[in-house]
């Protein structure tokens, strides 16, 4: 018969093996939640890179299209070999590729003769503008044309001559070709973008008076 000893002996191995083989099952519970934790850290890092990629498809603000009419007013008569007046030119901002405001600290228009490519005319706007999503907004600005040309035979100033200058009754008023270049300073973007538009008409008229 086994003595007292030996019966002792044999429940002491038994429970530690009991408890080895509850210490083997245990990693495996904690190895599952690991892996658990871990899809679900991968699902929701997913979930919120789609949601940002929508709200700045959505939200990021697009730069306006530009269209710019075909007539000036307040002209000054030139002079050679210089161009100084004061032109007003209406300007048409579109906003339909945006879907929420687009918010405008300031506006910087160039003109630039499209031939030659030299600046001639500036305005800025006054104030800040908020353009409502989805609409075409027309302002009016006030062109400062200042233009100084080496010699009479240098060829922005007989372009600008040429169409702005006093003609005959006779002779005709050719339009002027030119480039308006708009700078957009836009709240919440540190870089400026440029866009370059034409007159709808292929250049504009020059005031008569």
């Amino acid at each position: 018969m086994p003595t007292s000893n030996t019966m002792k002996s044999l429940a002491a191995t038994s429970s530690t093996s009991q408890q080895n083989n509850r210490n083997r099952r245990q990693p495996c519970c904690c190895c599952c939640r690991s892996r658990a934790h871990s899809r679900l850290c991968v699902f929701l890092f997913f979930f919120i890179c789609v949601l940002g990629a929508i709200a700045t498809f959505f939200c990021w603000p697009r730069t306006p299209r530009v269209s710019m009419g075909g007539g000036a007013d307040s002209l000054t008569i030139p002079s050679r070999p210089s161009l100084r007046a004061t032109w007003q030119i209406n300007v048409t901002l579109d906003n339909r590729d945006n879907w929420i405001p687009t918010h405008l600290t300031k506006l910087d228009f160039v003109i630039v003769d499209s031939l030659t490519l030299a600046k001639f005319a500036w305005a800025s706007t006054s104030s800040a503008l908020i353009l409502a999503p989805g609409t075409i907004s027309p302002i009016s600005l006030t062109f400062n044309v200042n233009y100084q040309a080496a010699d009479r035979t240098d060829p922005t100033f007989q372009n600008l001559y040429n169409a702005c200058g006093p003609l005959s009754d006779s002779k005709q008023r050719p339009a002027l070709n030119v480039l308006l270049r708009v700078s957009f300073h836009i709240f919440g973007i540190v870089w400026t973008p440029l866009v370059t538009a034409t007159p709808y008409t292929g250049g504009i008229l020059c005031p008569i008076k």
